[in-house]
């Protein structure tokens, strides 16, 4: 995945690390998901709407889940072009917010070593 940005926009390549970086969490979070959901049912996925999801089908919920992840990967270069710092800034954030879904994860697999 290469994202091209007006040269002016001097850390073009961080927004590309970044959405490289959001895309990685989000299937480590989806894969993590499917399987703490195949062992405990559906109780255990923390988001609602995810969990409504799983519940309709698990293929609803992978489907919407990558199908969001597509769309925000094509739209936020396209963004940048408009305001670079309100993707890079929103970016961020989405980082920040899957890093803390992956770490919940890590704390069950953590859980699941030590206490099983």
């Amino acid at each position: 995945m290469t994202v091209s940005f007006d040269k002016t926009s001097s850390n073009s390549g961080g927004l590309t690390r970044l959405l490289w970086a959001v895309a990685a969490l989000n299937l480590f979070d989806l894969i993590s998901s499917c399987w703490l959901v195949s062992l405990y049912g559906i109780e255990i996925e923390l988001n609602p709407l995810m969990r409504s999801l799983f519940e309709a089908s698990p293929e609803k919920a992978v489907l919407f889940k990558l199908s969001l992840l597509i769309i925000y990967l094509i739209f936020t270069p396209l963004a940048a072009r408009k305001n670079f710092k309100l993707a890079y800034r929103g970016t961020q954030f989405v980082v920040f917010i899957y890093t803390l879904a992956v770490m919940t994860h890590l704390v069950f697999y953590y859980q699941l070593v030590v206490g099983g």
